[in-house]
């Protein structure tokens, strides 16, 4: 039997992947903020402009494991540092996004879709201390809804 596509496994079962089965793009810049810290980041921003999401981090957070940067946004990587079972969190980006950039310096890897226009964007992270960026972008029809949850009452 076939191994099923990560990003495909990944949208086919939100409930396991997004709280309470709802992706929200605040949600996942959270993440990615919250995994650069717990990666030794003492500083993280995060901006939006328009329907593109950015975070930034003080160190470069994605080149800090085994794991090839675009790699991170392809399959499940383990997260140990963030405890068991935890898994990094730009697989989301990978099976949500519609559009994904990320630079560290000049240097800039299209990872999902088109850069667009980050130039405003761009400029919120003009600061060299920033030492990793991603930018991202999702169709809102695209993301999953958090599912009703029925209570009865006596």
């Amino acid at each position: 039997m076939p191994t099923p596509d990560p990003l495909t496994h990944v949208r086919a079962n939100p409930d396991l992947y997004l709280p309470g089965g709802r992706a929200e793009p605040s949600d996942f810049a959270t993440r990615l903020a919250g995994d650069a810290l717990t990666l030794g980041a003492t500083r993280t921003l995060a901006v939006r402009h328009g329907d593109w999401w950015a975070v930034a981090a003080d160190i470069d957070w994605l080149a800090a494991g085994p794991v090839a940067v675009t790699e991170l946004f392809a399959r499940i990587v383990p997260f140990p540092q963030s405890g068991p079972n935890a898994m990094r969190s730009e697989v989301l980006l990978g099976a949500y996004a519609d559009h994904v950039v990320t630079w560290s310096g000049p240097i800039s890897t299209l990872v999902k879709g088109s850069a667009g226009d980050l130039h405003p964007l761009r400029t919120s992270f003009d600061d060299p201390s920033w030492r990793r960026v991603i930018a991202f972008r999702i169709e809102a029809a695209r993301l999953p809804k958090a599912r009703a949850v029925s209570t009865t009452t006596a």
